[in-house]
């Protein structure tokens, strides 16, 4: 609403608009205009992105547009991962351009667009709060690995800034059809598993390598602790060499929540939505197999083992 508030000509009408209503206009403060020729979008696609709402963006954004309209998208995602989700057969889009807004000359090699009128302006919002979550199939923290991507920088960086211009077909064959969102939804899912799972996982051999150092130093402090703060312990005899009764091979998820991510991870992912991501893995199928290692307790607060942290990286990633 500051736009609307620094922005009083006269000339322009304001819509709000919640883009991410699936499957409806329900989102609708006013009925939309006939179309908008051009439809910016700085940032609003990385937000659907993170809340599980990318295919009911564009599907909103392809309603807004008629055929030959063009959408232009300014996002900190990698160029490569946009094309893949703007390759999407169930979009009947044409790739203009897709650039890294840090090449030199970047305004020159854009194509040159025809006058447009009536501008849809897509503004991304920033919650108090936020957690980057591709697609929520992914697990609420996984998004952050773009902070870690070749590009560098974090996600209000120039140095990861990429711009796409994008257009709706002309052909008479496919602009009367609308999207269908459950299918562009699959193929965005699809796409999302396998950049994650394979070109940006988030678990890379150099982090697993770290979080099992770090795990090792934190029960080594965990076990002083105890030792210190409640005296003697029972001992036993393992060749010879007396040895500590205590757990040795779990860690409070807090802690954990502390190991796997770095501080600026932790800005952006809450410990609340890591812990509802980690319940709902263990308590899927294949996270019940490695409940050997796993104690809930009711405060939520579990003790858990190192393997069952990497199994939950590696499925959610």
């Amino acid at each position: 609403m500051h736009m609307k508030e620094a922005n009083r000509e006269s000339k322009v009408e304001w819509i709000t608009w919640d883009l991410g209503a699936s499957g409806s206009d329900e989102g609708l403060t006013t009925p939309l205009p006939a179309s908008c020729s051009i439809v910016v979008d700085k940032g609003t696609l990385d937000c659907a992105l993170v809340e599980g709402k990318c295919a009911a963006l564009l599907c909103a954004v392809d309603k807004l547009m008629p055929p030959g309209g063009v959408y232009a998208v300014i996002s900190f995602r990698q160029a490569k991962l946009l094309k893949r989700i703007f390759a999407s057969p169930a979009l009947a889009w044409t790739i203009e351009t897709i650039m890294d807004l840090r090449d030199n000359d970047v305004t020159e090699a854009l194509p040159a667009v025809d006058a447009m009128t009536n501008v849809a302006q897509c503004e991304a919002y920033t919650p108090s709060v936020t957690s980057r979550n591709d697609e929520s199939r992914h697990g609420k923290f996984n998004g952050s690995v773009d902070n870690e991507e070749s590009t560098g920088g974090s996600p209000d960086s120039p140095q990861c800034s990429t711009i796409c211009i994008l257009r709706k077909s002309v052909a008479e064959s496919t602009h009367a059809i609308a999207i269908n969102e459950e299918t562009l939804k699959a193929q965005v899912d699809a796409v999302l598993d396998d950049w994650y799972g394979e070109e940006m996982p988030f678990l890379t051999e150099g982090r697993e390598a770290e979080l099992r150092a770090a795990w090792a130093s934190a029960l080594s402090a965990s076990r002083a602790h105890t030792v210190t703060h409640t005296g003697a312990l029972s001992k036993s005899n393992v060749d010879g060499v007396s040895v500590l009764n205590v757990n040795t091979d779990t860690l409070p998820l807090s802690n954990v929540y502390q190991l796997v991510f770095t501080p600026d991870e932790r800005s952006e992912i809450s410990f609340e939505d890591f812990e509802e991501d980690f319940h709902s893995f263990i308590n899927s199928s294949h996270g019940r197999k490695r409940m050997a290692s796993l104690r809930d307790t009711a405060t939520g607060d579990s003790a858990v083992g190192l393997d069952c942290v990497l199994a939950f990286l590696q499925a959610t990633q």
